[in-house]
Parts: structure tokens; C-alpha cells; sequence
């Protein structure tokens, strides 16, 4: 029978097996196919992905389809690295978005499981993209997925938004911060420079005084008669009563 055609390989591998299979390996001991893969799907070492098969072991993308390409090899895959649903022209195991069978790469419309035959040059696909791609209008899912993006845009925006017052806060802060210290840094040393010269004021007014220089000492906006002999304290209030006789641009003018 048809069934029985496909799967011979099955009953021609059913075999009495005595003994431990895989001495040397402890989670594996049994090898219904004899292809030297165990069949302990719980096992991490030597797994036979087909413990009925002896021509196929390996299934690298897990689409029900075996790796092994080599002549005479059960329903190999012929896209061993990508999962697939074909199976027509003995090509199993490749992409078929339409599940007419036929792999993509051969489909000439293969979004459309009504067309599986001729060029992709000539045929006519009523169906020319993905589906499930396509926006369901009438459905109203788009609608609400595309409100809740919305909604996490506006809250991402607003987040981002608060995010940038609060540095921007942050840097003006501490920018306000290094200016108050700035300022003040600027009276300590503006303070420190008018006691300084202050200091070599009196110094110079000092050093004029010991010499008997008044002159120069007045200059340097002394004032003061201490220290002075009397004789010199007399004659600056003769002087001072001289310049007080003269009368000023205010006097004469309520003349």
C-alpha cells in the first residue's frame, strides 16, 4: 500500500538489539535504526532525531525533516538551516508561505496556493504579498494597536521631556552654583587687594613722617598733627586760617 511505501525504511530497520548500545555513554544505551545515534531524546550526547530512520539523525531547524542529504537518504532536507513545510518535487523542507507544497524559491506565486505552476514572468497571482501583513480595517485591531502606539509615543515623548528639564534644572544649578563662587572668590580677592594697598599706604605715609617728609605724606592723604614738633603744628594752623580768609566762588557770588 501507499502507507506501507512510506514508510518502509521503518520496517526494514526493526531489529532485536541485546545489550547496551552505547556502552561508553551513560544516557544512551538504546538504537532501534542502528544508524549509531541513541534514542534518548532526554540525552545531550549522540541524539537520533529519527530513532526510526537508519538514513537520518540530525535536524537542525526541527521541521520534521532530516539533514542528511546523501543518496538514497529518507526525505532529506533541502534547506537544512531554515524550517520549511515543502514537499513537492522532492524538495522538502524549505519555505512555503502559501502551504501549496511547493518551496518559494520554485513557487511562482508564492502567496497564492491557487498558482504553484509556470514563471514568475507570466503567471498571474491574485495574491502578491504576505497576508498577514496586511492592515484588518474592518476588525478594528489596528486600530487599538495603533492607539496604544500612539499613547506610548506621547508618554515616551513626555518622559523624554521631563527628563531633559530636569538636567537642564540640574546644569543651571550648578552652573548658578560656580558663578556664586566665582563672585565671591572675586570680593575675597577684591577685599584683600584694598587692604593690601591700604597697608602700603600707611607704610609709605609712615616711612615720609619719620623723615619729616609732611608733604609727601599729606600727598598719600594724611591729615593728621601727631608726632609733629610744635612749632610745625603752628604754622600748618596759620596756614590752615590763611586758606579758611579766602573767600570762595560762593561767597563772592552772595556779595
Amino acid at each position: 500500500t501507499e502507507v506501507d511505501s512510506e514508510n518502509r525504511e521503518i520496517f526494514l530497520v526493526l531489529r532485536e538489539q541485546r545489550g547496551d548500545a552505547f556502552p561508553e555513554i551513560a544516557s544512551q544505551w538504546s538504537d532501534m535504526d542502528g544508524d549509531g545515534w541513541g534514542d534518548n531524546q532526554n540525552s545531550s550526547n549522540r541524539v537520533d532525531n529519527f530513532p526510526l530512520r537508519p538514513t537520518q539523525w540530525n535536524d537542525f531547524d526541527g521541521d520534521g525533516y532530516g539533514d542528511n542529504a546523501v543518496a538514497g537518504s529518507y526525505q532529506p532536507d533541502a534547506c537544512p538551516k531554515v524550517p520549511g513545510t515543502s514537499t513537492a518535487n522532492e524538495e522538502y523542507g524549505c519555505p512555503d508561505s502559501d502551504n501549496d507544497g511547493v518551496s518559494d524559491d520554485a513557487d511562482p506565486c508564492p502567496w497564492d496556493p491557487d498558482v504553484s505552476q509556470g514563471s514568475r514572468s507570466t503567471a498571474a497571482c491574485s495574491i502578491t504579498s504576505d497576508p498577514s501583513l496586511q492592515s484588518n480595517d474592518g476588525g478594528g485591531g489596528s486600530s487599538l494597536l495603533s492607539g496604544e502606539s500612539g499613547t506610548l509615543q506621547i508618554m515616551g515623548g513626555v518622559i523624554i521631556f521631563l527628563l531633559a528639564l530636569i538636567v537642564v534644572a540640574q546644569v543651571s544649578r550648578a552652573a548658578g552654583k560656580r558663578r556664586a563662587m566665582a563672585n565671591k572668590r572675586e570680593e575675597q580677592l577684591s577685599q584683600a587687594s584694598v587692604a593690601e594697598e591700604e597697608e602700603r599706604r600707611q607704610a609709605w605715609i609712615q616711612h615720609y613722617l619719620a623723615e619729616g617728609n609732611y608733604a609727601e605724606a599729606r600727598a598719600l592723604g594724611w591729615e593728621g598733627t601727631e608726632g609733629l614738633p610744635e612749632w610745625k603744628q603752628y604754622e600748618m594752623q596759620q596756614q590752615a586760617a590763611q586758606d579758611a580768609a579766602i573767600p570762595t566762588m560762593m561767597d563772592l557770588e552772595n556779595l
